[in-house]
């Protein structure tokens, strides 16, 4: 198998981030459409919950946030988790409901959009509509690769997986520092993504540990000391993520 992993190893040098220049070019926008504004949500809370109906999308400014799905007994899933600049609820748009919960992780601050002002914010904005064109994309890629984990990675390598794909989006948001990068996520939330117990979680990180593939300085940021070895402990290929350059172009 053929890894193609460019993108991973691409910085963020841009004046701004990916995030900051989604919501440089929503506030642009908005500045003339009534009923968008900003709102905050505290960590823990639902910003959207599932068989809401839907009345806005929402572009995450600051914080981690996760989309997932509360069984009635008690199991949950979590099929992605949603960082700044991340576009929320655009999936829900056609049917007008919610198909899963959005629950935030740390403390968020976000964009209000109301539904009735996307038609015409796409169309007197060209940007918008490529931006929401490209975050749908994006986030159909993101669940077809958990898929692929759940359904065939082992636990050891759905880890490395899960590992590296948030290490490339946090980079592409100037949020990684050299081998470090927040971690915001606590192990009931991976093992709620990746479909394993706590106790398998906990089991998995150590084993990535003792083959020095990673490191945890601090309880919310993680190291990645190789991150070549966890591509090739995984197969990660890093095409799926549809990275961005700084001017918004794709980057190949």
């Amino acid at each position: 198998m053929q890894i193609h992993n460019d993108n991973l190893k691409i910085a963020t040098t841009a004046a701004s981030s990916q995030a900051e220049q989604t919501c440089a070019l929503v506030d642009s926008i908005s500045a003339t459409e009534p009923g968008v504004v900003s709102i905050s949500c505290a960590a823990g809370a639902s910003l959207v919950e599932e068989y809401d109906e839907i009345d806005a999308i929402y572009v995450l400014r600051s914080g981690w946030a996760m989309e997932s799905t509360l069984l009635p007994d008690g199991r949950c899933q979590v099929q992605n988790i949603l960082l700044p600049g991340d576009v929320v609820g655009l999936g829900n748009l056609v049917s007008g409901l919610a198909s899963h919960s959005v629950v935030a992780i740390t403390d968020l601050s976000v964009v209000k959009i109301p539904v009735n002002r996307i038609d015409r914010m796409r169309a007197t904005s060209p940007e918008f509509q490529t931006l929401l064109t490209r975050r749908s994309a994006q986030e159909h890629a993101l669940l077809r690769a958990r898929l692929v984990s759940v359904g065939r990675r082992s636990a050891v390598e759905r880890m490395a997986h899960f590992i590296l794909e948030l290490r490339i989006r946090l980079r592409e948001r100037g949020l990684t520092k050299e081998l470090r990068m927040p971690w915001m996520v606590t192990q009931e939330i991976i093992a709620d993504a990746l479909g394993l117990s706590i106790v398998h979680v906990n089991r998995t990180l150590r084993k990535l540990r003792e083959r020095n593939l990673i490191d945890f300085p601090t309880v919310r940021e993680i190291r990645v000391l190789d991150e070549d070895g966890l591509c090739e402990l995984a197969e990660f290929d890093a095409c799926y993520l549809l990275p961005e350059g700084p001017s918004g172009s794709m980057v190949h």
